[in-house]
């Protein structure tokens, strides 16, 4: 029997059009009050006076949070560098947290923020990157800044017959889900239990727990369904603290969740880049000399690197290849992942390069990159685990009908409208992250699977119940999935692509082993 590929209507599809399915921002909590910030509005200096009378003041607010009187902390993890979160005066950035305030209600809490007065001084700063690019400097967040490989000066200067050399650049991007930031945390005596909307609720545990210098044990993060993610969701910010911050405060449960506005600033960004690229070849299109490097603006307290340059290291045949990734501290937000960090900004500026190779080689875009193909990493000389490259090319072209391309720009029209058809290659790293799942089976034949992971959307409660049915001989119908809590088996986060291929094959593993039993 066979479930995996079988067309099933998703088992969480009628919560979801119904209105049952209950997002963080749903859950009920008994006490429930609410809490709002209050941004900087100066993107460098410090906080001189916060004058929260009024806001006290106001019908329905409990308390209003500052540095001043902030729980004591230690600093929240995060992997571009830790936050100082209502620990000190600082202003690093435009749109950071420098008060909380709790209210009854919603509505409360956010009228309490509009009466909050705050006095600053400003201090020179630092808000373009592109100003400030000798102050590059480099930094190592998930892997090694800079690859070299082969000789890229002498083979451009002596072999190379043809050289593209161009810069590129890339905008600020942000994430923008439907469902914004949202945290609601309750203590139980010492024990703290959050509702986060969040990726990754392990990743949420682990860094709440450091920062309040608690066992990770008496902290349960609790998320079903994730209303949109696309890496805004994945690191921990601010908001995340801030809100058992409030709740020890107030002796009560806090529900923070951030209005569109803050999400801006709240949870990291995809950060503009600077790229230049330099490609090499023969007049006969083979590529001799490969350079990138690239350049992105990261806040002054933290480290985030966009590695740009990345996929130049194992897209194509190259005897020399040589990345450089840098950053350049501003008084801005830090960026975070978003939608394919790294590798597609990056194959932007590649794909481009090739094609301006293409137009002074008077060579067509698809015969180059096929010329140029890798059938093994050329930066570390190993084979790829599997590589269908070149049958996506030639099923791509036919397709779409690649050979009746005219190639010489502005050539093709419909009537008075010039049509433009273009191609290029796109790769992203899909890791395989260590996870764990529990499957049980009762006497009537139904199959359980618990796993700690939490569904974006992406489908996890048809697919992992159809790999358990498959392993098991039974329908996907009988498989019942429990997941969205930190007190079932940890599983890795919703992205990198790496929830199927990683919590999917621990659910593979734990029902053949059941099933052998």
């Amino acid at each position: 029997m066979s479930a995996i590929g079988l067309p099933l209507t998703r088992p969480d599809g009628p919560a979801k059009v119904t209105g049952a399915a209950r997002y963080v921002a749903d859950t009920p909590v008994d006490g429930l009050t609410h809490a709002a910030l209050v941004m900087s509005s100066i993107p460098a200096g410090r906080v001189t006076a916060i004058d929260t009378a009024a806001a006290l003041a106001a019908a329905g607010v409990l308390a209003v949070i500052t540095h001043e009187n902030a729980p004591r902390v230690a600093p929240l993890p995060n992997t571009s560098g830790p936050f100082d979160v209502l620990q000190n005066d600082a202003v690093l950035h435009e749109g950071q947290a420098v008060a909380v305030i709790v209210a009854e209600t919603y509505e409360q809490a956010q009228h309490g923020a509009e009466l909050i007065e705050v006095s600053y001084e400003r201090q020179d700063a630092r808000l373009d990157f592109r100003d400030h690019l000798d102050d590059a400097v480099s930094v190592n967040t998930f892997q090694d800044p800079d690859s070299t490989v082969g000789d890229v000066d002498a083979a451009l200067a002596a072999v190379a017959e043809v050289v593209v050399d161009e810069v590129y650049r890339t905008a600020d991007r942000h994430q923008n889900p439907m469902e914004n930031l949202v945290t609601i945390a309750e203590w139980r005596e010492d024990d703290l239990i959050l509702h986060s909307a969040t990726q990754w609720i392990w990743g949420d545990r682990a860094a709440v727990a450091a920062a309040l210098s608690m066992p990770v044990e008496r902290v349960r993060v609790i998320n079903e369904f994730v209303g949109g993610g696309f890496g805004a969701k994945v690191d921990a910010f601010p908001y995340l603290l801030l809100a058992p911050m409030a709740a020890r405060v107030v002796g009560r449960p806090v529900r923070l969740a951030l209005p569109k506005a803050q999400t801006y600033t709240g949870s990291g960004r995809q950060p503009a880049t600077e790229q230049r690229v330099t490609v090499g070849s023969r007049r006969s299109g083979t590529l001799v000399a490969l350079r990138h490097t690239s350049v992105n603006p990261t806040s002054v307290d933290a480290g985030w690197v966009e590695y740009s340059s990345v996929c130049s290291r194992s897209m194509y045949a190259c005897p020399a290849i040589e990345t450089r990734n840098r950053v350049v501290h501003v008084n801005l937000p830090r960026g975070g992942p978003m939608r394919a960090p790294h590798e597609g900004v990056g194959m932007a500026a590649l794909e481009i390069a090739m094609d301006e190779l293409a137009v002074a080689l008077d060579l067509d875009p698809l015969k180059l990159r096929i010329r140029n193909h890798a059938d093994q990493d050329p930066t570390r000389g190993v084979p790829f685990s599997s590589k269908r490259l070149l049958d996506c090319y030639a099923r791509g072209a036919e397709r779409f009908g690649w050979a009746a391309r005219y190639p010489e720009p502005r050539s093709m029209r419909d009537g008075h409208d010039l049509i433009g058809w273009g191609m290029a290659s796109a790769t992203m790293p899909s890791p395989r992250v260590g996870s764990a799942a529990r499957v049980t089976i009762d006497e009537h034949g139904d199959v359980l699977v618990e796993t700690g992971t939490q569904e974006i959307g992406t489908g996890v409660h048809t697919i992992l119940p159809q790999i358990a049915a498959d392993a098991l001989g039974v329908a996907a119908t009988r498989v019942h999935l429990v997941l969205g809590d930190t007190t079932l088996p940890m599983a890795f986060g919703s992205y990198g692509s790496s929830t199927t291929i990683g919590v999917g094959s621990a659910v593979l593993d734990a029902a053949r082993k059941l099933r052998a039993r």
